[in-house]
């Protein structure tokens, strides 16, 4: 059997440069010592290189200085973003900064204020210049027109992200650096301005200005009130118009995944395309135009869903597999996925830290290991059978391989989310080739209209559903608690359960070596908590 480490060769570099990026928060001078390590390896290496009949025993020293290589750069980036989040020093909390600044999404409405985020451009002192903040506009209409890509002028107090230091609790101050936000500030009424609309060059404007105009479509045919906002956040990623009530349905029966555009959503597009373009696969040509069509068809619905980051993750995946496709290569999926991610983290280090990027690559991660081992585990001779099997076996992959960071961030855990995926899953399918569909007919109002209402009695249908598996008796387990070491514990453990499942033996000392140490570890911490308390 081929090593892993052979079959997946983005597994070695992504694992070196994800340690430097966490050793960037703790450790920083990590980085100077393996530059002098890379140094000393090379320089002993070529000394042996000329000296010796074969240097095959030492070929080890070139890899470890190119893995020790990609931990540095892990630790510069990482510090680098890191830095880029923290006040300027000769600010002090409390003076007024003006500045002029372009919004980087729209405007997002919370209970007493509309939240907007927006990268500086311009400061009078010029320490803000090129910094995220995240700004607070109080709830008139004067905010309502606000669009991603505006350039606005502004006058605020800002101050740091607030500072948790209690580990049971969210720490959100943490998690806004970690996005890559500076500070915070409330701007007052009469405080700030519109200078001017989206630049021509804003690609990211063109996006959200092409949603609207898919979203306008969905009004003209008819869909209203919550039929609407499920529709709008299933098919184009747009959440404004969701009541958090629904929101609250959705986490409550396991299936709050179909609600965010992502790697589900592009695989339906991406299996429609292909359905579609079925006259192009009888020759290696074709296929190739095939691919590069899917691929161009990908991306432009990535741009009307307003060029969202899970969106241009998975059209990212895609398209690498496309091009694997298209010059012949026999690739690992598994690597492409990874190589991706090493793209990703290394264009934006602060992902790694993103929920939504953490959530995406661990089910599809999960999927492409765990499910075929899964899948092969029973194979029914029934074709209706198969299907459900196959379909239960992805929810049941995808929630497995998540719930550790779905506990670590919500502290809840539902019970009904195989149920609820396995009905769920097909209707909103169904809801996004109907959708795409009444997109298509926009020209042909009539067929546009009678579209619209057969998507109207589908999502009222599949909102039922929803409401129905969160009315279940205990359909919620909440109060749950894994803090962020119990987090790599847990998915350690899973990885060598994994291990043992498939390659038997050799794994299963370290299976139950992970979990023996979870288990003390958080019995011990649980006994200290109860003695200080």
């Amino acid at each position: 059997m081929t090593p892993l480490l052979h079959q997946v060769p983005s597994l070695r570099p992504l694992l070196a440069y994800l340690l430097g990026l966490f050793l960037s928060l703790w450790a920083p001078q990590v980085a100077w010592s393996c530059l002098v390590a890379v140094g000393w390896l090379l320089a002993v290496f070529a000394l042996l290189k000329n000296r010796l009949p074969t240097v095959w025993e030492y070929r080890w020293m070139p890899g470890l200085a190119l893995c020790l290589m990609w931990v540095a750069l892990g630790v510069c980036l990482g510090r680098h973003d890191w830095q880029a989040t923290t006040m300027p020093a000769s600010f002090t909390e409390g003076d007024r900064v003006e500045a002029t600044a372009r919004l980087t999404r729209p405007p997002q409405e919370k209970k007493r204020s509309w939240q907007v985020a927006v990268r500086v451009e311009h400061s009078c002192d010029g320490i803000w210049e090129q910094r995220l903040l995240i700004l607070y506009f109080p709830k008139t209409t004067q905010a309502i027109p606000l669009q991603a890509g505006d350039h606005i002028r502004f006058s605020a107090a800002l101050q740091p992200p607030p500072v948790r230091h209690d580990t049971s609790t969210f720490d959100y101050g943490r998690w806004l650096r970690r996005q890559g936000y500076t500070a915070t500030g409330f701007v007052k009424r009469g405080d700030w301005s519109l200078v001017a609309p989206p630049s021509a060059w804003d690609i990211k404007a063109k996006a959200n200005r092409a949603q609207q105009a898919m979203l306008a479509i969905f009004a003209k045919a008819g869909l209203t009130g919550e039929a609407y906002a499920l529709v709008a956040a299933m098919t184009l990623g747009a959440r404004e118009t969701l009541d958090p009530a629904l929101n609250q349905s959705f986490a409550v029966s396991g299936i709050s995944h179909i609600l965010s555009v992502s790697g589900l959503h592009v695989s339906v597009v991406f299996v429609l395309l292909r359905a579609c373009l079925f006259f192009l696969g009888f020759s290696p040509a074709s296929r190739r135009w095939r691919d590069l069509v899917v691929v161009v068809c990908l991306w432009a619905y990535a741009f009307v869903t307003g060029l969202s980051p899970s969106v241009c993750r998975a059209a990212m995946m895609c398209t690498l597999l496309a091009m694997g496709n298209c010059l012949d290569r026999r690739s690992s999926t598994l690597n492409t996925v990874l190589f991706s991610a090493f793209l990703f983290l290394l264009i934006e280090p602060s992902l790694l830290y993103n929920l939504g990027f953490q959530l995406s690559y661990a089910a599809v991660i999960g999927l492409v290991v765990v499910y075929p081992a899964f899948k092969a585990c029973w194979k029914p001779d029934s074709v209706v059978l198969c299907r459900l099997w196959e379909l239960m076996g992805v929810s049941l992959v995808a929630q497995l391989v998540t719930a550790p960071l779905t506990i670590h961030y919500f502290g809840q855990f539902p019970t009904y989310f195989l149920l609820a995926n396995l009905l769920a899953v097909p209707l909103s399918g169904l809801l996004i080739y109907l959708s795409a569909f009444c997109l298509l007919t926009a020209p042909l109002p009539w067929l546009c209209q009678l579209t619209g209402w057969l998507l109207n009695v589908l999502a009222r249908l599949f909102l039922e559903l929803v409401k129905g598996v969160e009315s279940l008796p205990l359909a919620l387990w909440s109060g749950l608690f894994l803090p962020g070491w119990q987090v790599f514990l847990a998915y350690a453990w899973l990885v060598s359960l994994l291990g043992w499942l498939l390659w038997r033996r050799r794994w299963l000392i370290a299976s139950l070596a992970f979990l023996l140490c979870w288990q003390v570890l958080a019995l011990t911490e649980a006994l200290l908590l109860n003695i200080i308390v």
